[in-house]
């Protein structure tokens, strides 16, 4: 793939996330895809990713994912974005709290020839996320 096709791919995935396209997710995800961003009790799997963007879809509703900036390198792209929205279900434990959140995001994805994702790692701003949606005791001071 191009630089060029590897962007569109991940313009396109995260349209179908903004969407709430839980079946185009599907259908661009390999099924042997790996999730190297595990996490607590979801096996790091294709059907484990589908069901961590179900709850999050159900948990925030609003949710938005933008990207900020690419950087493409062979079969890997590496996206900066910023991840936003408000959190009116329980998800991962948490309780809804009704409050909005917006935080910065890393994501690394490598692609097949066919443009579907085989991998993902991702770093997000938790503790920060957590911090606005009161989740968290305030800092001292």
């Amino acid at each position: 793939m191009t630089p060029e096709e590897m962007r569109k791919g991940a313009e396109d995935f995260y349209d179908a996330m903004n969407r709430k396209d839980i079946d185009y997710i599907r259908d661009n995800l390999t099924d042997d895809f790996v999730e190297h961003q595990e996490m607590p009790g979801v096996p790091p799997t294709r059907e484990g990713a589908l069901t961590m963007f179900e709850a999050m879809f159900a948990a925030m509703p609003d949710a938005k994912s933008e990207i900020l900036d690419t950087v493409v390198s062979g079969d890997k792209i590496a996206i900066r974005g910023r991840f936003s929205g408000t959190q009116t279900g329980e998800f991962m434990g948490m309780p809804a709290t009704g409050k909005s959140f917006s935080i910065e995001s890393i994501d690394i994805v490598r692609a097949t020839e066919d443009g579907k994702t085989a991998e993902h790692w991702g770093i997000m701003d938790t503790m920060g996320m957590m911090g606005q949606l009161g989740l968290l005791p305030p800092p001292p001071g």
